[in-house]
């Protein structure tokens, strides 16, 4: 494994945070960027000795977790804990590489996840001595707090972490039953990596709407909603192998690929498969089939409805025929 110097990776997507946590955990929390990551990473920065939060996309995984390396050294700590994250064909082996080295040195290593697997990772993370937690059916917040509970006691599943469990049930799901779950969404998905760093921190320390929240959301609420209009009249209709695709090229990587799906219903816009072309990856989803096999043969992954693959091109035309390579 090849040792990233310390001066390197300080300014790396990370953040202190100490807010008593009850727990004797001293932890580094690794998780997604989106709502249910945010709120796994705040339960975590709120309920340990949390010395550092730091927030990764799956393509970055291997980077991040390679960079806590410093807040083992320079800070002592002692727990790794990865959260609404999953590996994939393409970085599982350098992840486990570097996760050998963490736990050869000591440092205990937990991964909670919701994600579908690729087949027998799982088991070889076990044998290397990481605690894998994978359950599809929960969204990963409630995973991590049922593993906070557990560890730590029932103090830390009071109201508040239901609130905040809750939020990352909403969203995840796409339920929309709070009307904080869509603002959040569309902020996290709009705003950079300090601004969800910043909410993280301000849910840690009990605040699930803040006044700076608000006002973000007042600045790009009008452009959102023009950016997913927009958005909609690029939508166009393949029909792959007997499976209806509704192929949908947004004009910014900032509208999240659940208010299109919801945008088009809305519309009478309706398909097998919808898939949502960014300028780094797609996204995939559906209500009735398992999308995550298709991403995973394309190097990516995700949930059974709902996934995501890196692409090499923006042709409409040909991410078509490459996803009709993996229908059957």
């Amino acid at each position: 494994m090849r040792w990233v110097q310390v001066k390197n990776i300080i300014p790396f997507l990370t953040i202190p945070i100490h807010v008593g946590g009850v727990g004797a955990l001293k932890t580094v929390a690794i998780s997604h960027g989106d709502l249910d990551g945010v709120v796994s990473a705040a339960l975590i920065a709120r309920y340990t000795d949390n010395v550092a939060i730091r927030l990764s996309a799956t393509s970055a995984l291997p980077k991040v977790i390679e960079s806590a390396m410093f807040d083992i050294v320079v800070k002592g700590a002692d727990t790794i804990i990865i959260s609404d994250l999953n590996p994939n064909i393409g970085n599982y082996r350098r992840i486990s590489d570097i996760i050998e080295q963490y736990i050869k040195a000591g440092v205990k290593v937990v991964w909670l996840d919701h994600h579908n697997w690729p087949e027998g990772i799982i088991d070889e993370y076990h044998k290397m001595g990481v605690e894998v937690i994978v359950d599809t059916k929960r969204v990963a917040a409630e995973i991590v707090l049922e593993y906070l509970s557990k560890i730590i006691g029932e103090q830390v599943n009071d109201k508040y972490a239901k609130a905040l469990v809750e939020l990352a049930i909403d969203d995840d799901k796409f339920l929309n039953r709070n009307p904080l779950t869509v603002k959040w969404r569309r902020l996290l998905r709009w705003y950079n990596w300090e601004f969800r760093r910043r909410t993280v921190k301000a849910f840690a320390l009990g605040d699930l709407w803040p006044s700076w929240a608000q006002e973000a959301y007042d600045k790009i609420k009008d452009e959102y909603e023009y950016l997913l209009s927009k958005t909609i009249e690029n939508t166009r209709i393949v029909n792959v192998k007997g499976y209806r695709l509704v192929v949908i090229p947004p004009p910014s990587d900032k509208i999240h690929p659940g208010d299109i799906q919801l945008e088009l219903a809305r519309r009478g816009i309706s398909g097998d498969i919808y898939v949502i072309i960014y300028s780094k990856g797609i996204s995939l989803r559906s209500t009735s089939i398992d999308v995550s096999t298709i991403a995973r043969a394309l190097g990516g992954g995700g949930h059974a409805y709902s996934a995501g693959a890196p692409i090499e091109t923006v042709d409409v035309d040909s991410i078509v025929k490459t996803i009709s390579e993996h229908l059957s």
